[in-house]
């Protein structure tokens, strides 16, 4: 190989290394909203059931 085909290769290397690094903090950005969304799911149930319960004492 020559020193221009080895330079594009690097580059090309150098890229993709980047790109990967970027989509793991996205993922990593995604799974820590997934997580939040969990818990707002999980805390929006319990005042349902909370709610359902003092129905359910007032008949």
């Amino acid at each position: 190989m020559d020193i221009l085909k080895l330079d594009q290769l690097e580059y090309y290397v150098l890229s993709l290394i980047k790109r990967v690094s970027e989509l793991k903090s996205e993922n990593n950005t995604l799974k820590d909203s997934i997580n939040r969304l969990e818990k707002e799911k999980n805390v929006i149930k319990l005042k349902i059931e909370g709610m359902l319960k003092n129905l359910e004492n007032l008949e």
